[in-house]
């Protein structure tokens, strides 16, 4: 329920940071010509103002395209950078972006692409093969360990696990200014997808950073708040300003690469602007009291946002289950702390790495019961990795898990756990607890986890609950690895089986319940290791499929991750603005430079 007092306190808020925003410096950038290649969008529109949106959670920790990994940062950089190719989520195709086409070759090893000629950065430097193979020098660039003397990747998010195959990396060269060419040294099927899109870097900016060794402090959030302007971009939109826990200003690009079917140069919106707000609560009251242009409302704001719809003339769109997940994963690290003491209590670990202890614990959860009272009955139930929101690569016939306590207790007494009055012990005379942890501020996962309390307590679990800063409980997953359990998820990213490589493999960084394993530490993990990797080496959509399949029914029998619930997806955009194309999912904002307002003043 929304209170008068939280309606008048965010006006307030919104009154005072528009009085701050009005004497805004307009940067006035000089007209460059359309590009000889300019990609032609099938639409027409007009010139509009300004679209505002909010952002909650943390800020973004980098514009960096290299280096971005969060969700906020993911979605600033998408502002301002672009690939030689983009996904379209409407048609799920690969499309041209600054490559304007290619050729495959016969064996499917080598791509030519053939850049767009006239594109050019945000500050008049002209776009060249150079930046291509820049950026892929930069990704595959390494040095010694200080310890070891092995070399290592620099910038390890995506180069293990996204551009190279068993190991062996890409051979890339230049033909000339404005062709390239790639040699994979077999086939990898999504190849397009990311090697295509990986966002170009301006080799021109950014040359002597690399070489210098300074490249990680680039186009960080210092140099947004101080120097938004040497962040240049090639994409729809620039850096403007950014104070951090207040707003972001983006404007558009002078010297974007797309025009609409009239000549006219997109984006159609002159200036974006971002607004934090950290309590969720708060981004769907700014919605409903016109504040914001979009936002994403989860279904338990539903009923009560649509109740200004006529006022504020916006309406609520439904764009189906969404493809993220959610899920709780237990600590199956069998390593020692720096002390040499073991990450988890031995006695906890073996319950833990126990899949009969991971499946009753999965029998347990009450995900209808989720549904009904977080999600107010707009969920689905999960019971794998891949959720209802991405139907082609979607499996069926995976294993579930309906809510039934009592086949929950019978197999763990089937291994030995017993249960005295209230409290469930292990064979060991143990009592089974743990801790559960998640992120605070996210007011659904909270809920969650205390519906999980009480779903566990029903057969003899204690859990206690810990919430926790979000960098805090990155840090006790990828670098202390001293948690018991943890609730987490996963938005739907690339769709492509590919995409989860890191994740699901047992060497990955974010293989979250036993990260960067040497080898796999069970048979289980070693087939889906093999697995990911032969889904890579057909070019056949439904080859691939059946054998990603496959790797969908072991997660469900093994239960690594146990899997809670997905919400649908509705996202509330004001009626003015027009040329919208939203995809099933979610990601209304892919097109948005095409979108144009029918208000005057907007």
């Amino acid at each position: 329920m929304v209170r008068l007092w939280q309606l008048g306190c965010l006006s307030l808020c919104f009154f005072l940071l528009s009085c701050r925003d009005s004497p805004d410096r307009v940067t006035t950038y000089p007209v460059a010509p359309i590009p000889v290649d300019a990609k032609t969008v099938p639409v027409t529109g007009k010139p509009s103002k300004v679209l505002l949106q909010t952002l909650f959670g943390s800020d973004p920790a980098t514009f960096n395209p290299l280096l971005s990994e969060d969700t906020t940062s993911s979605a600033m950089v998408g502002l301002i950078s672009a690939g030689l190719t983009t996904f379209n989520p409407l048609t799920e195709t690969i499309e041209p972006a600054l490559a304007k086409s290619w050729d495959i070759s016969p064996d499917h090893l080598e791509y030519t692409f053939y850049l767009r000629r006239g594109v050019q950065w945000s500050d008049g430097t002209p776009f060249t093969a150079d930046d291509v193979i820049f950026t892929w020098n930069t990704l595959y660039r390494k040095k010694p360990h200080p310890d070891t003397g092995e070399f290592l990747y620099e910038y390890p998010i995506r180069a293990p696990f996204s551009h190279q195959i068993e190991g062996v990396e890409y051979h890339f060269e230049k033909i000339d200014r404005y062709t390239v060419r790639f040699r994979t040294p077999q086939i990898h099927a999504p190849f397009l997808l990311f090697a295509g899109g990986e966002e170009i870097l301006p080799q021109h900016l950014l040359q002597t950073a690399v070489e210098e060794g300074t490249f990680m402090d680039q186009w960080s959030s210092s140099t947004a708040i101080h120097h938004p302007k040497t962040i240049i971009s090639i994409g729809p939109y620039v850096l403007e300003s950014y104070r951090p826990g207040e707003r972001i200003l983006f404007r558009k690009n002078p010297h974007y690469w797309k025009v609409d079917t009239n000549g006219q140069r997109l984006p159609y919106t002159e200036k974006l602007i971002y607004r934090f707000l950290k309590d969720g609560n708060a981004t769907a009251i700014a919605f409903a009291e016109g504040k914001t242009d979009l936002e994403s409302i989860r279904p338990d704001d539903l009923a009560w946002v649509q109740q200004t719809a006529g006022k504020h003339r916006f309406t609520l769109h439904s764009q189906g289950p969404s493809p993220s997940n959610s899920f709780i994963f237990f600590n199956q690290n069998t390593g020692k702390d720096p002390k040499g003491n073991p990450l988890v209590a031995p006695y906890k670990l073996k319950w833990f790495r126990l899949t009969a202890f991971r499946q009753a614990i999965a029998y347990a959860l009450n995900r209808p019961g989720i549904i009904e009272s977080v999600l107010f009955g707009k969920g689905f139930p999960l019971y794998g990795y891949v959720s209802q929101g991405q139907p082609f690569w979607f499996n069926p016939a995976i294993k579930t898990y309906p809510y039934n306590p009592e086949k929950a207790l019978k197999l763990l007494q089937r291994e030995g756990f017993k249960k005295k009055g209230k409290q469930l012990y292990d064979a060991s005379g143990n009592a089974v607890a743990f801790s559960l942890i998640t992120n605070q501020g996210n007011e659904v996962r909270q809920a969650v986890c205390t519906i999980f309390q009480s779903d566990m307590r029903r057969i003899g679990i204690a859990v206690e609950i810990k919430y926790l800063d979000f960098n805090a409980l990155v840090t006790k997953l990828n670098d202390r690895f001293d948690y018991e359990a943890i609730l987490l998820g996963l938005g739907g990213g690339a769709p492509d089986p590919s995409a989860s490589k890191d994740i699901l493999m047992s060497g990955g960084r974010l293989h979250m319940w036993f990260p960067k394993q040497e080898s796999p530490s069970t048979e289980w993990e070693a087939q889906i290791d093999a697995l990911m990797v032969a889904q890579e080496k057909t070019i056949d959509p439904l080859e691939r499929k059946k054998i990603f399949d496959q790797v969908q029914v072991i997660l469900s029998e093994q239960m690594p991750l146990i899997f809670t619930v997905t919400p649908q997806v509705y996202t509330g955009i004001k009626d003015k603005w027009q040329n919208l194309s939203l995809p099933n999912g979610g990601g209304a904002t892919w097109n948005q430079p095409s979108w144009y307002s029918l208000s005057p003043e907007s």
